[in-house]
Order: C-alpha cells, then sequence, then structure tokens
C-alpha cells in the first residue's frame, strides 16, 4: 500500500503506540475525516473561525460521549459486577469533565469553532486510545485541508468486544460429520473468548460458564480470508467481522452522528481492500462477465448480507425471467405472423390462445417467484449464519434524543419523549405523501390530455410515451428527497423503522406515478373507443419507450457518481494550486486511502430494490398488452447486475457490511404486485384485447371473474403446497444449535449426561410419604 502522507506536526495527543502485547498483523481497518483546524489556509480557516455559544458546546460536547446528568444515579441487580463498570466509566466522565471544566472557565459566552474543535477531537482520540485501546496513526491529506484518522484493534480487543456483544462466528465442522444435507454448512454460533489470567482472578462475578479453550472450535483464517484448516490462521474475524465489531466498540462511547451532525466528523469508512476488490472487479464488476452467476459468497464476505441479499434476489429475478420471456417471444412471434388478435370470429384463433398461455404462465409464475424465492432466501440466511438475528439494533446516527439509562434494556442510550408531536408529524407526512401522489396524478392526466389532443399526427403516440417516461423518471427523483425529508424529520430511532418508512412512502408514489398513465391505457381509455387494439397498440409503444429510456438512465447512472468522484478530485487539485501561488507545497500524489475519500457514498440498495420491483410490476401486471416485455426486462436486468456491480467496485466507497436474513418489506410488496398482476393481465386478456371476443359486458365480467378466480385459487395452492423453509434448512438450523452449545457452553442433549456435568440431582420432597407405592391389588387404596 502507498505510504501515507504527511504526519501531524502539532500532535494532538502524545505520540500513540501500540498496545502493549497487542498484535497487528494487518492494516487499518477504519478511517475518520477531521477538519484541519490548524490550517492557516483562509478557505479551511474562515468556516471554522465562525463563533458558537458555550452552552451550544456543552450540549454537543455531552452528547458526544453519552454523559447524562443522572450518571451515577442508577442501580443495579449485579452490584459487584456495577461497582467495577462504574469505577471504569467514572475515570473516563472524570477526565472528560475536567477538560471540560477548563475548557469552558477560558472560553466564556462565545467561542471559536476552531478551539472546540481541537478540544472534542483531542478528547475522542483519547477515548480511543486509552478506553479502547485502539492503535490510531494520523495524518494530514494532500492539500492540509482534513486530517486522516487510521484505527485499528488487536486481536484481543477484537475478541473482548465480541464476546461483549455476542458476535456469531462460524464454527469448525466437527469431527465425522458429513458435508452434505442439513450438516452441509459448518454451524454459526455466538463468540465466547477463552479465560485469561485477570479473568481467573476476578473470580465468577456474572461470568458465562463455558468450556477450556472454547476459542479452538471457530474457524481461523489467513490475511487472504480463507479458511486455515490446520488451525494456524491469524484471526477468527473476517474484515466484515471486524469493520462491525470496531464501530460497535466506538459507538459504546462516542455518538458518531453528533459528530457527523456538527461537522467535527467530515466522514468515516472502511477500507477496500486491493487484492479482493481487484478479483472482484475482473470477475463480476466487469461488463464482459454476464454470462456468469454472480459470486455471491465473495460479495458477502466482502459487502456484508444486505448487499449481497440485494444480489442474489437480482440474480434470481433474472433467471426466472427466462421462462416468461421465452414464451413471451414465441407468443410475441405468432402475433406478428397470424395478425389474427382483433378478429370478430367467436372461434379462439392462434393468436389469442397463445396470448391467454401467457397470462397464465405470467400468473403462476409469479405465485412460484414468490414461494421459490422465500425458500432461496432461508436457505442463503442459514448459509451465512443470519437467521436468528437477535442482536439488539443500534440506534441511528441521527435519531434525536437526551442520553440517560432505558428501563427496558438496561443500556445507556438516547430518549425522546414520545409525544403527541411525533404523532402529528407523521400524519403531516402522509399528508404530503397523498398530496405528492395527487400532483403526479395531474401530470398524467396533462400527458393523456396532450396525447389526446395530437392523437390524429403520426408522431403522437410516440412524443407523448416519451413525455411520459422523462415525468415518471424526473418526479421519482424530485419525490425522493421529499420522501426523505419528511423521513428524517419524523425522528425514527431504528434503521428497520426508518427504511420501512421510506419504502412505504416511496413506493405509495412510484406505483402510482409509474403505473396511472399504463391503467387510463389499458382499462379505461378503451372504453371510449370502438377499436380496443387502438389502445392495446398504445400501451404497448408506452412500454416499449419506458423500458428503452430506463437502460438509457441505467448507464447515465453510472455517470453522477463519476462526475461527482471527478468535481471532487478537480476542486482539490485548485485548492493545491492556489496553496502553491502561495509558497505552500503540498503533496503530489494522492495515498490509497484519500482516493478513496473521494468516492461516493452507497447507503443502502433502497433505490436499486425499487427500480428492480418497478421493473417486475411492468412485466407481472402489463405484459399481456406487449408479451415480448419479459424479454426486454431479462436483457434489462442482465445489465442491470453489471451496472449495479461496475458502481460498487469502481465509484463506491466500501459500505458498512450490515447482516440480513432477507429482502425485508419488499418481499410483501412483490406478493401484493403478483395478486394485482393476476387481476390486471385478466383484465387485459378479457376486456382490451377480448380473446373471446365477446360484445356484451356483463359477460365479460363473468368470463373476467371466472378467470381471475381460477387463477387465485391456483396461487393460493401452489402457496400452500410450497413450504418457505427447505427441510434441510430445518434441520440444518436445529442441529447448528446443538453443536454450538455442546462446543461453547458444553451442553449434552443428553439428560443424564447434563446431570452429571453439571450437578444436579432430584431430592425427595420433604413432605414425602415414608411408604412406597407398589403395584399390588391387596396395597392399593379403595378411594383417595
Amino acid at each position: 500500500m502507498v505510504k501515507e502522507g504527511v504526519e501531524l506536526t502539532e500532535p494532538l495527543l502524545p505520540k500513540s503506540g501500540r498496545i502493549e502485547g497487542g498484535s497487528f498483523k494487518e492494516d487499518y481497518q477504519y478511517i475518520f475525516i477531521f477538519p484541519n483546524h490548524f490550517s492557516r489556509d483562509e478557505a479551511v480557516f474562515k468556516p471554522l473561525n465562525q463563533k458558537i455559544s458555550i452552552s451550544r458546546c456543552k450540549e454537543i460536547f455531552t452528547t458526544t460521549f453519552k454523559i447524562s446528568e443522572e450518571e451515577g444515579k442508577q442501580e443495579s441487580l449485579e452490584m459487584n459486577l456495577k461497582k467495577e463498570a462504574s469505577q471504569h466509566a467514572a475515570h473516563r466522565h472524570g477526565w472528560i469533565s475536567e477538560m471540560w471544566r477548563g475548557f469552558a472557565k477560558e472560553n466564556a459566552g462565545e467561542v471559536e469553532f476552531r478551539k472546540f474543535l481541537n478540544l472534542v477531537i483531542t478528547c475522542v482520540l483519547r477515548v480511543m486510545q486509552e478506553d479502547l485501546k485502539l492503535d490510531l496513526k494520523l495524518f494530514f491529506s494532500r492539500d492540509e485541508d482534513e486530517i486522516f484518522c487510521k484505527i485499528r484493534a488487536s486481536e484481543h480487543n477484537f475478541k473482548v468486544q465480541a464476546d461483549l456483544m455476542d458476535y456469531h462466528l462460524q464454527l469448525k465442522r466437527p469431527e465425522g460429520a458429513v458435508k452434505s444435507g442439513y450438516s452441509l454448512i459448518c454451524p454459526y454460533g455466538r463468540f465466547e473468548k477463552n479465560k485469561d489470567e485477570d479473568q481467573q482472578k476476578s473470580g465468577p462475578v456474572l461470568q458465562k460458564k463455558v468450556i477450556k479453550d472454547v476459542e479452538s472450535n471457530y474457524k481461523k483464517y489467513g490475511l487472504d480470508e480463507r479458511q486455515d484448516k490446520n488451525g494456524n490462521g491469524m484471526t477468527m474475524f473476517k474484515y466484515k467481522d471486524k469493520v462491525k465489531i470496531l464501530l460497535a466498540m466506538i459507538s459504546s462511547v462516542i455518538d458518531i452522528g453528533e459528530l457527523l451532525d456538527n461537522e467535527i466528523l467530515i466522514n468515516h469508512y472502511s477500507l477496500h481492500n486491493e487484492e479482493q476488490l481487484t478479483w472482484l472487479k475482473n470477475n463480476w464488476g466487469s461488463f464482459g462477465m454476464f454470462w456468469k452467476p454472480q459470486p455471491l459468497r465473495k460479495i458477502r464476505n466482502y459487502y456484508g448480507e444486505k448487499i449481497a441479499m440485494y444480489f442474489a434476489w437480482l440474480q434470481y429475478y433474472v433467471a426466472w425471467l427466462v421462462a416468461p420471456a421465452l414464451v413471451g417471444l414465441l407468443t410475441f412471434i405468432v402475433q406478428l405472423i397470424k395478425d389474427d388478435l382483433d378478429d370478430n370470429d367467436p372461434k379462439m384463433t392462434l393468436s389469442e390462445v397463445s396470448l391467454l398461455i401467457f397470462s397464465l404462465v405470467l400468473a403462476l409464475g409469479s405465485t412460484m417467484l414468490d414461494q421459490l424465492w422465500s425458500r432461496r432466501q432461508n436457505e442463503l440466511s442459514w448459509m451465512w449464519g443470519t437467521t436468528d438475528i437477535q442482536e439488539v439494533e443500534q440506534q441511528r446516527p441521527t435519531y434525536k434524543g437526551k442520553y440517560g439509562v432505558d428501563p427496558v434494556t438496561g443500556r445507556k442510550k438516547k430518549i425522546s419523549q414520545k409525544s403527541i408531536w411525533e404523532s402529528i408529524k407523521r400524519n403531516i407526512s402522509m399528508s404530503v405523501v397523498f398530496i405528492c401522489i395527487a400532483s403526479a396524478i395531474v401530470a398524467v392526466v396533462g400527458v393523456m390530455l396532450y396525447r389526446n389532443v395530437y392523437a390524429d399526427y403520426s408522431w403522437g403516440p410516440l412524443s407523448c410515451a416519451v413525455i411520459n417516461a422523462i415525468q415518471i423518471r424526473i418526479l421519482n427523483l424530485i419525490y425522493r428527497k421529499i420522501a426523505k425529508f419528511f423521513t428524517e424529520w419524523e425522528n425514527y430511532e431504528y434503521d428497520t423503522e426508518y427504511n420501512d418508512a421510506l419504502c412505504i412512502k416511496l413506493y405509495l408514489f412510484q406505483f402510482v406515478n409509474s403505473y396511472a398513465s399504463l391503467f387510463y391505457l389499458g382499462f379505461i381509455k378503451c372504453y371510449g373507443d370502438e377499436d380496443n387494439s387502438v389502445c392495446l397498440d398504445e400501451l404497448s409503444l408506452q412500454l416499449q419507450v419506458i423500458f428503452i429510456f430506463n437502460v438509457i438512465c441505467n448507464f447515465f447512472e453510472l455517470g453522477i457518481p463519476y462526475c461527482a468522484n471527478a468535481c471532487r478530485d478537480r476542486a482539490e487539485k485548485k485548492h493545491l494550486k492556489t496553496m502553491a501561488e502561495y509558497g505552500h507545497k503540498g503533496r503530489k500524489s494522492m495515498t490509497y486511502t484519500e482516493k478513496q475519500a473521494g468516492l461516493s457514498e452507497y447507503e443502502t440498495p433502497l433505490d436499486d430494490y425499487m427500480e428492480l420491483i418497478i421493473d417486475y410490476g411492468y412485466v407481472v401486471m402489463f405484459s399481456a398488452a406487449y408479451p415480448i416485455v419479459p424479454l426486454i426486462a431479462l436483457i434489462v436486468n442482465v445489465i442491470e447486475v453489471r451496472v449495479d456491480a461496475f458502481k460498487l467496485c469502481h465509484l463506491m466507497k466500501r459500505p458498512y457490511p450490515t447482516p440480513a436474513n432477507s429482502i425485508g418489506e419488499w418481499e410483501s410488496i412483490i406478493r401484493t404486485i403478483s395478486v394485482i398482476g393476476a387481476l390486471t393481465n385478466t383484465s387485459i386478456i378479457v376486456f382490451t384485447a377480448n380473446i373471446f371476443d365477446l360484445t356484451d359486458f356483463a359477460t365479460k365480467w363473468a368470463y373476467f371473474m371466472v378467470l381471475e378466480h381460477v387463477l387465485l385459487v391456483f396461487k393460493f395452492l401452489i402457496s400452500r403446497q410450497v413450504p418457505d423453509i427447505p427441510n434441510d434448512v430445518k434441520k440444518g438450523i436445529i442441529w447448528s444449535n446443538r453443536i454450538a452449545d455442546e462446543k461453547i457452553y458444553g451442553k449434552s442433549t443428553d439428560v443424564d449426561q447434563q446431570r452429571v456435568l453439571r450437578n444436579l440431582n432430584f431430592r425427595p420432597s420433604p413432605n414425602a410419604s415414608k411408604e412406597k407405592a407398589i403395584l399390588d391389588p391387596e396395597k392399593i387404596a379403595t378411594s383417595d
């Protein structure tokens, strides 16, 4: 790796060294970026020289270090442990409070923000080094407007934190276990650290009973994160594990969200691994590899389960599209050759029969997709050890509240007083959502009026379809910002709550915005036209334009982060040129760490999911109008796989490896779309395409009711017959839990063995009868 930049000439703390007895056999795991408040450059100096009130400084300071006024007043049942923990926390809070008192004494009223920055950053570094025993390295950025802090922990400290948070790691395969069926995947279990000498001396205060040398049961890995089957690996933690554990360690004593909100911390991110990233670029993030299956195991190990689950769903969806694409292509070819879809012959033509079969394939196939995907995601969560995610979810960094002790969990956290104002805010947000939906409907109506005005022109329908596609994209972009603003304003405590609320807001709007024009063309406009084939042609044209426009936008999707990265790089070079004019020369080259800081952020796959689900809606709900839609969707999503992979590998920082055991709320949305799809496709073939050549409206309704009920019954029967969890997965979870209990805690499934190992013996009741019950008719009483 490139040697890092200029070391600090004005150290915030005495030179940090490695922890005594610690071992650091790989590079740093995480990066914090602070403003350089030492800089004398006017562009940097001027913003940091702004005044801030001392009361506001105190509020930021106490929140950052999780100091509450009620500190030390809480009681605990575990008095011995509490006393030790209180002394530890009291020491940290003592010197932090002392530093604050000294700062407040010197700076009454208002203070320059740069001075406050120095205090907070100094305390942050000291907490990480003295309290968490982390190894830090500070260096200036190339243009010296930022201070980079590289962070790493020793293997010992990772073990300590993993034990504290009950982190799940994979165990070695038990001897004699066959690698097939329910024992295909090595078990996962909570990490337990070997007792060291200090723990032995401290006594058994609230310590969990574990077997001796429990660490020998966990897999070990080399620096390439491959398992060392000889047990001589350097670490038990993969890089994604280390990032999660390290952030949990820091977040336990420092509020990272408060630092970000007040621009004390500019950015934080985990580092890419050059070797692993190069492999992913060449074998996954390359458009030339479109024909290869996705390396889900490597994606999961590098980016975490949440992103891996998204690509697993995308791969599954692409595979599912193959059957509808083939049937749809055949249907499309038959319609082109025969051209007898809109005839008035009571006898069904070949085109009409093929369209009916295609609609049935779509309806039943969408149900199979639902059920088989549920099985697949349960299998993946079992393979990845995320089946039972029982971790206490971390609060969102931007959650507003005051620190205190949660009476339910006993943990120190931000507590927000639930008030009627929160309910009012959420009602206001939903009102705004419905106003936006109404605006989208107005926009669609405007486009349809334009269509009616220019319907007689040859270019009229095409221009209307293009305008509608552009309108869909623009309104989606605008509304996304509105939805994010109001969801943030609602102040959700956890990411799950926030993502679910944002997902509902976004999908409600995009459902109406994306499909309103298609519903109009397919089911409303046809009642005003004598020739239904015109409506069918316009619906087909609209679908074509939307898909082509989406393909173009997918490639523009790559250009946005690329341009953003280029603009940041250009601005920094301009700053360096200005510095050179004043006689100060910065470094010519950027370090590997700095280059990654300039990359764009990948927050969550929410937008990617939304794009896929909307695409799925086009296929399932409207393909009967244009049977080649599944084939177009197949091509589009094969490209989408590589676009998203390229974006992650080349243009984005390494995202936080969020765990996941499913695709979340999207699964229920997919099932809802599948049901709606059965209804819409039936409506198209009965009313719009009129394949049964019916003239009476009541008869059409009767056909529609019968056909859609048959489809829904079939969907119900399939869902009942196909279990969500494969049998091997059910058995594998039970087997995994048993092996973990045996290997970590020494438990036995045999009751008699448990009694012997734990010295548990039954005793006779003090009031027990001295006479034994004997099965003898002469000794059995005649009454109670």
